[in-house]
């Protein structure tokens, strides 16, 4: 991709700094437009993403650095630095709210965060493009430069939305790089895992035995959706479909009968309430767009866990234990010991 050219001058004063922020989103191009190309889409895409943040503290308390990207900082790596996750995230929640409210600046915005993904891939495992994370993974105590189905999902999800929306085929060059990394195995430093019966999953986080987490496959089951509706591609939908049916034959193994599991890794995490909040969402989107029932039905089940009162109990007992059996048993459950 065309790197992006200086800032422009903005010495001129404006109106308001409301103008001068929309000034300064609609100015941020990866290249001029005499290199724009028109996008290539082919199937029939919709704009629309089957999934919302609307009530959920994602956002709340995010960092923007200078150029209005959104940072993380940890104890590892203090200097805040752009994070593929939160970017992709950000950018998606901005281009609901762009469709849903008519908010320019959340157009801007949407742009600007794909701007940064299409100019910020880098070369992964020698022929493949990636957007690796600095961040650590605390519980796993795993290191940075990794990969994530969560980030990769958002990123070609925002890709093709912006895309599509601009004309512009830069993006969705971008997004045809990236949808390789799904066919990489984790093993080798990408995202195509395996459930326990063989079938096909796609990985959040690199662990051994495999931590199979629900909410990075689920992110990544709609990308590959939405990147084989926008191109027609055949290979794309067979795994698409390989990626449908594997999640809808391992769906119930998350079920504990008061409560899910946040993944598939033998230490056996209960999931967080809202946790299940966003994994019903992403249900409910799966089943509207495959119109399968199953998948609503799967997601009406769990998330009335919250809501019940029994359940609830059930639930703050188990993590009260979790904390015990992990401080004192990490071995058992294949976790490195703590420094």
């Amino acid at each position: 991709m065309p790197e992006k050219p200086p800032a422009p001058n903005t010495d001129s004063p404006d109106s308001s700094l409301e103008s001068a922020r929309i000034a300064a989103v609609n100015s941020w191009e990866i290249s001029s437009d005499e290199h724009k190309q028109p996008a290539n889409v082919k199937g029939d895409f919709e704009l629309a993403y089957a999934f919302t943040w609307d009530g959920l503290d994602t956002f709340e308390g995010l960092s923007l650095n200078d150029d209005e990207l959104p940072v993380i900082a940890s104890e590892e790596a203090p200097d805040p630095s752009p994070d593929p996750l939160l970017i992709a995230a950000w950018g998606l929640h901005n281009l609901i709210l762009f469709l849903h409210e008519g908010d320019i600046r959340a157009r801007f915005t949407a742009i600007r965060m794909a701007e940064w993904l299409a100019t910020n891939m880098v070369v992964w495992q020698n022929s493949f493009y990636a957007w690796p994370t600095d961040t650590t993974e605390p519980f796993f105590d795993l290191p940075g430069k990794r990969l994530t189905a969560e980030a990769h999902g958002l990123g070609l999800s925002l890709l093709l939305r912006v895309a599509y929306l601009e004309n512009d085929g830069r993006f969705d060059e971008a997004a045809a790089r990236i949808v390789r990394i799904f066919f990489l195995p984790a093993e080798n430093g990408g995202l195509a895992g395996r459930f326990p019966d063989g079938s096909l999953a796609f990985e959040n986080y690199a662990t051994k035995p495999p931590s199979l987490d629900l909410i990075g496959f689920l992110f990544a089951v709609h990308a590959l959706h939405d990147y084989s509706t926008y191109f027609d591609d055949h290979a794309i939908r067979s795994l698409y479909f390989s990626s449908r049916s594997s999640l809808k034959a391992n769906l119930e193994q998350y079920d504990t009968g008061f409560w899910i599991l946040r993944d598939l890794h033998p230490s056996r995490r209960l999931a967080t309430p809202q946790q299940i909040s966003i994994i019903s969402r992403l249900l409910h989107g799966l089943g509207h767009l495959t119109e399968d029932e199953y998948f609503s039905e799967i997601a009406d089940h769990w998330q009335a866990y919250p809501e019940q009162k029994k359940s609830r109990f059930t639930y703050r007992w188990h993590r009260l234990l979790e904390k015990i059996r992990f401080r004192f048993f990490r071995k058992k459950y294949h976790l490195p010991a703590r420094k």
